[in-house]
């Protein structure tokens, strides 16, 4: 398409399309008299006429063919944003060769370098007005450049020259060199930045990337990511635990600090949107009877001992894991000062839902 528009004659386009059309489709009726012939000699009259208006819009969808403004727009799009020329700034000092009455020097008054070769002048002006004291031969102030770009970082005892006319005031001169003048980027250092962008975040913006990155957080104990759950193909949901609390669900507070971190740009692709939750508990009770205690065994510190480790195993699933009944079993039957005994609740397996954990506490743990 790109070789086509380039061309001015309608005639060279539309045989260069007829030789595209014949060589997919042999067959094809391509006579002047047939609707294809037509069509194709109206797109060739169209791509001769707006060549430079379509090669413009097809450039500017692109990193590596768009400028300026364009270039901008697609660059911000990818999370990088170009860097925006800067004004430099230096301190004037202004003399006179004796005292006298005080002199005013009003803000924005300017002063330059000597001419060059060409007569260009690099000029600053002035902040704030400046008094030389009746008793003072100088004064010192802080000037801007008036010029964006480093052609204002210039050396100390460069800017000697006034064109704002100060009676009293016999010399300027700068007494520090210019700083912060900065250039705005360019479109090949943008370019360049994007480029640098993309490939960093190539690992990150899968699911396994997006768990990976997540479970590099402070607090974080699984991460469990979905794609294109939402409305928007670039909706993803992760769902959290936690290392700091005693059922691994995270506080609202911890889910919104996790949620800043994850959206900076370095983390993920600029177009995705990350949403974090805690999994939706899902409460499980639990009843047992010790009916033959191991002997030599203490009542309570059994029961207590029972009770711990049956929400430790259920508290410690991660989300969408299951509460097996047969697990429970196999935790009480284990603990030694246990011989026998019957579990009245689960009745049966709990399933747990991929956005669901498993949770319980002493309150729902009857150990007797």
């Amino acid at each position: 398409m790109t070789d086509l528009i380039n061309y001015r004659d309608p005639d060279v386009v539309f045989d260069e399309l007829l030789s595209v059309y014949s060589s997919l489709q042999p067959n094809i009726n391509i006579s002047e008299s047939s609707m294809l012939n037509f069509i194709l000699r109206s797109v060739a009259v169209s791509l001769t006429n707006n060549g430079d208006m379509i090669k413009d819009v097809s450039d500017s969808a692109f990193i590596d063919k768009s400028t300026g403004d364009n270039l901008t727009s697609l660059a911000k799009d990818r999370g990088v944003t170009r860097e925006l020329a800067e004004l430099a700034i230096l301190d004037l000092t202004l003399t006179r060769a004796v005292t006298g009455d005080a002199i005013s020097i009003p803000a924005s008054s300017e002063f330059s370098t000597v001419p060059d070769n060409l007569g260009d002048v690099i000029t600053f002006k002035t902040f704030d007005e400046a008094i030389i004291d009746a008793s003072n031969f100088d004064v010192s102030t802080p000037a801007q450049a008036v010029d964006e770009g480093n052609i204002g970082n210039v050396p100390v005892d460069t800017i000697t020259q006034f064109i704002s006319s100060i009676n009293g005031v016999d010399t300027v001169t700068n007494s520090t060199s210019g700083v912060g003048g900065v250039n705005e980027e360019s479109d090949d250092d943008l370019r360049e930045r994007v480029r640098s962008v993309l490939a960093n975040n190539t690992g990150k913006v899968t699911v396994g990337g997006y768990s990976e990155t997540l479970k590099t957080f402070d607090g974080v104990e699984t991460a469990s990511v979905f794609a294109g759950t939402g409305a928007m193909p670039n909706e993803i949901i992760a769902i959290l635990t936690t290392d700091e609390t005693s059922n691994k669900i995270p506080t609202a507070e911890q889910l919104a600090l996790w949620q800043i971190e994850i959206n900076k740009d370095d983390n993920r692709a600029v177009a995705d949107n990350i949403n974090l939750f805690a999994p939706v508990e899902v409460p499980v009770a639990v009843s047992a009877t010790i009916t033959e205690y191991a002997g030599g065994s203490d009542i309570s510190s059994t029961n207590v001992s029972v009770q711990s480790s049956v929400i430790s195993y259920i508290n410690g699933l991660a989300p969408s894991i299951d509460v097996r009944k047969v697990d429970i079993s196999n935790i009480i039957h284990d603990n030694d000062g246990v011989n026998d005994f019957i579990l009245h609740a689960p009745t049966t397996n709990i399933t747990v839902d991929n956005f669901e954990k498993a949770t319980t506490n002493s309150a729902n743990v009857n150990i007797s």
